[in-house]
């Protein structure tokens, strides 16, 4: 009888160490799930950060002209080309919590809602110094500044 109960005892116990380690193993799948969800989610900060001052460093390096003016109280990086009789206008800003592209005719009025919405940013600031040097300044979701010196060309 004594055999018996010891067996019921380690049966017990290798229920309890088998729950044990599932539970654990459970545990150990969820933290990793928040750990790469947690990645994936400054990756795309990041990522959104970087890839809106490429996208603003490649249009200044193709275009003939690169000017910030201030329209309708919005800083605005604008790249002229001339297509036959007409002139055409790029225009690069940040309004509403996005960095927006408008291409529109020189004499359109500008509407800055209409812009094409290129991605979500905290902020973002162009200047310009006497030289020509523009300085793009980028702040992604993840509260991070990141900073371009581009010089422009200069007519």
């Amino acid at each position: 009888m004594k055999i018996k109960g010891k067996h019921s005892v380690d049966m017990v116990f290798a229920l309890l160490l088998y729950g044990l380690f599932a539970l654990l193993s459970l545990l150990l799948v969820l933290i990793g799930a928040q750990v790469y969800r947690s990645i994936v989610r400054q990756t795309e900060a990041r990522s959104d950060t970087r890839a809106s001052l490429s996208y603003v460093a490649n249009k200044i390096r193709s275009a003939e002209e690169a000017r910030l003016e201030t329209r309708e109280g919005v800083p605005v990086l604008v790249l002229p080309e001339q297509a036959g009789e007409q002139t055409y206008e790029t225009l690069i800003y940040f309004y509403d919590g996005l960095l927006r592209e408008l291409f529109q005719r020189e004499e359109d009025a500008f509407l800055p809602a209409n812009g094409e919405e290129l991605t979500p940013l905290q902020a973002f600031t162009m200047e310009e110094s006497p030289g020509g040097l523009l300085t793009v300044t980028s702040r992604g979701a993840d509260g991070r500044d990141h900073t371009l010196h581009i010089q422009r060309r200069l007519a």
